[in-house]
């Protein structure tokens, strides 16, 4: 997300200033940094909100001020008005693209696990439920037999342990997001079973590439966050020329295998810092 709003600020010869929250789902932080950005005049804002509800009233807040806002990756529970441009992945084909790849990999029979629903961040429900939708409709001798929610705990992101313990025995595992992937990899190298489940995992990171790389798990859903990110600030900025509302985008996810890992385009979205300086 970083390298592409960093990209089209630089060729904009505008400014930036990048802050998140320490934890993933410390959405108290995420307002307070919003409310703060506001207070100082900012011109234009790119976020990511961490809780699909928290965030509403804020953003509600900037867009009545009239300060341009996309929001990115996970969507808001709420619609606001004046209404706020969205660029997120395409979350329905995140889990259908999920259903096949699992469905490919163990034969089109089997059990399931669905990891790391986050009734917070609505793209892991948009995912699951496309899955579930997709292996009911195509791929009828899959079956969902496990399912376990990511839980809040201050100040880090935990998961049902009593659950995790479990995931070896199933044939596969969906995972909807990179710390719910994480959190499979280090359960099942922890696991005596000599066999593992096929395991694909939704959204990237630095250490899930690594995994990928290594055969620990068998495939990424990623979102393009550098394409996110540009068109986001792109967005933004176009508002500020032209005094209009920045427009919504949906852009397709891509399937990343140890097949087309080293590709162009898998590379671009996995190292999107590849060939300019941050």
């Amino acid at each position: 997300m970083h390298a592409g709003v960093y990209r089209a600020v630089s060729q904009a010869h505008a400014r930036r200033y990048w802050n998140a929250p320490t934890h993933e789902h410390d959405y108290d932080r995420q307002i307070e940094l919003v409310q703060q950005e506001l207070d100082r005049g900012v011109r234009g804002i790119v976020l990511a909100p961490v809780h699909a509800s928290a965030l509403v009233p804020i953003v509600a807040q900037a867009a009545r001020s009239g300060v341009p806002i996309v929001v990115v990756a996970n969507s808001l529970a709420t619609r606001i008005s004046p209404p706020v441009a969205t660029i997120t992945s395409d979350e329905t084909e995140a889990g259908r693209l999920g259903a096949d790849a699992i469905a490919n990999l163990v034969g089109g029979r089997g059990t399931v696990a669905i990891v790391g629903l986050d009734p917070y961040n609505s793209s892991t429900l948009l995912r699951a439920d496309a899955f579930k939708a997709r292996l009911e409709r195509v791929h009828p001798g899959m079956r969902i037999v496990m399912r376990t929610f990511a839980r809040d705990s201050s100040p880090r992101l935990l998961f049902l342990d009593a659950d995790l313990r479990r995931i070896a025995e199933v044939d596969a595992v969906f995972s909807l997001s990179a710390s719910a992937t994480r959190e499979v990899v280090a359960q099942l190298q922890q696991a005596s079973e000599a066999r593992r489940p096929a395991v694909v995992g939704c959204d990237q990171d630095s250490a899930l590439y690594d995994d990928l790389r290594a055969n620990r798990i068998d495939a990424l859903i990623a979102e393009d966050t550098y394409r996110m990110g540009y068109l986001a600030t792109e967005e933004i900025l176009a508002a500020l020329r032209s005094h209009r509302a920045p427009e919504s985008k949906v852009l397709a996810p891509m399937l990343i295998t140890q097949a087309n890992l080293d590709s162009p385009q898998a590379q671009q979205i996995l190292k999107p810092y590849g060939g300019f300086d941050r």
